[in-house]
C-alpha cells in the first residue's frame, strides 16, 4: 500500500515520561510502528525542561510546535488548536467528567481545548470502549470519528525476571499517588482489614496533592514499602511475585498494570463500571469504588482466587488475545498515512 502521507509530525512533549500511562503507551506504540521507508515519522518537542509541563507547556504547543503542511498526531490529548491536518488520540475525560479532583484552571484549558481537538481532528483514538461511551454520551459530533486501538502486552514478553525467593507477602499499588486515583483513600480502607504481617508495596510517581498525608501513611506503617518510580524489569519482578493487584482507580482511560497483572497470572480488585473492568473482565473481583464495605470484602476474599485454576487460566487466554501493540500499531499506521 503506497502512503498518502509519507510524512507525520508528532508533538511528543509529554510522551518522555516512561513510567507514566501516557508515556509507556507512547513508547510501545512507536516501538511496534511498522517499518516503511516511504514514511518518515518526526517527533517534535520542547528543547528546555522548562516547557514541557504546566502552563508554559501548552504555551509550547501552540507557539512553538511547528508542522509545516505535513500531518500531525498529537498522542496525548494535548496539542496545538486549529491545526488543519491532525489525528489525536483522547486516553480519558476526568477533567470534564470529574472537575472536583483537579487543579481549577487546569479543568477549565481542557474543557476549552477537548471540545475543540474532537471538532477538528481528522480522527479520534481512544483505548478503551468506556472512553469511547463518555465522548459519544458528551460529545455528539465524535460519532464516527473514533477509532478503538487498545494497548498491549508484547513489552512483556522480552521480560528476563530471575527466580528469586521474597519471603514478604504482599499486595502491589501501581500507578501514580494523586488525587484523582483515590490512592491514599484506598491505602487507609487497606490498612484496616490486612494482616499485620502482610505488606503493599507501592509503585509510582507521588503528586505533591497527596505528599503529606502519603507520607505521615508511610511513616506510622510499616506495612507501606514505597518504591518510587522503578524500571520494568523492577516492577514486573516485584509485580510478579504479589498475592494480588491493589488497582481501584475508577477514572482510568485504560489501565496498564491491570493487563499486566493477568499477564503473570495476578487476581485484581478492580473497580466496576471502568475502563479496568472492562480489561480485566473477571479476571479477580470487581468493586463499586466508592463502598468501603464493597472494597473491604473484596480484601478479605481475594487471595481465595486461584488463577492457575482451569477457568482462569482460560480467561487469561481470552483476555489476552484481545490486546496487542503490534496490531494497534498497525491501526494507528493505516489511518495516519492513508485516511
Amino acid at each position: 500500500m503506497y502512503p498518502k502521507h509519507k510524512i507525520i509530525v508528532i508533538n511528543s512533549r509529554i510522551c518522555s515520561n516512561s513510567f507514566s500511562g501516557l508515556g509507556r503507551y507512547f513508547k510501545n506504540i512507536m516501538k511496534y510502528m511498522p517499518k516503511n521507508q516511504s514514511v518518515n515519522f518526526i517527533k517534535k518537542k520542547p528543547l528546555f525542561k522548562l516547557f514541557k509541563s504546566g502552563l508554559l507547556g501548552h504555551l509550547w504547543d501552540n507557539l512553538g510546535f511547528f508542522s509545516g503542511n505535513n500531518r500531525v498526531w498529537l498522542p496525548t490529548h494535548t496539542g496545538k488548536l486549529f491545526l488543519k491536518d491532525y489525528f489525536i488520540t483522547i486516553h480519558d475525560l476526568q477533567p470534564i467528567f470529574f472537575p472536583q479532583y483537579f487543579n481549577f484552571f487546569f479543568v477549565i484549558w481542557y474543557k476549552f481545548t477537548i471540545p475543540i481537538h474532537i471538532y477538528k481532528a481528522k480522527k479520534i483514538f481512544v483505548l478503551s470502549n468506556y472512553v469511547k461511551k463518555m465522548l459519544e454520551k458528551k460529545y455528539i459530533y465524535s460519532h464516527g470519528k473514533i477509532i478503538l486501538h487498545s494497548n498491549g502486552y508484547e513489552h512483556l514478553r522480552s521480560i528476563n525476571l530471575k527466580k528469586v525467593d521474597i519471603k514478604k507477602k504482599y499486595a502491589v499499588i501501581l500507578g501514580t499517588v494523586i488525587k484523582h486515583k483515590l490512592t491514599v483513600r484506598n491505602i487507609k480502607i487497606w490498612l484496616e482489614l490486612e494482616d499485620k504481617n502482610f505488606y503493599l508495596y507501592i509503585i509510582g510517581q507521588l503528586h505533591k496533592d497527596e505528599e503529606v498525608e502519603f507520607k505521615e501513611l508511610l511513616r506510622v506503617n510499616k506495612q507501606l514499602i514505597y518504591l518510587d518510580c522503578l524500571d520494568d524489569k523492577e516492577t514486573f519482578f516485584i509485580l510478579k511475585k504479589a498475592q494480588y493487584l491493589y488497582f481501584i482507580s475508577p477514572y482510568e482511560g485504560f489501565g496498564i498494570p491491570a493487563l499486566e497483572a493477568i499477564f503473570f497470572h495476578i487476581p485484581i480488585i478492580y473497580p466496576k463500571e471502568s475502563a479496568i473492568e472492562e480489561i480485566a473482565d473477571g479476571y479477580g473481583l470487581g468493586v463499586n469504588a466508592f463502598d468501603s464495605n464493597d472494597i473491604a470484602k473484596a480484601i478479605r476474599n481475594i487471595k481465595l482466587i486461584n488463577t492457575k485454576s482451569r477457568k482462569y487460566i482460560n480467561l487469561r487466554k481470552k483476555i489476552l488475545k484481545n490486546y496487542s501493540w503490534k496490531r494497534s500499531a498497525q491501526i494507528l499506521y493505516n489511518n495516519l498515512i492513508n485516511d
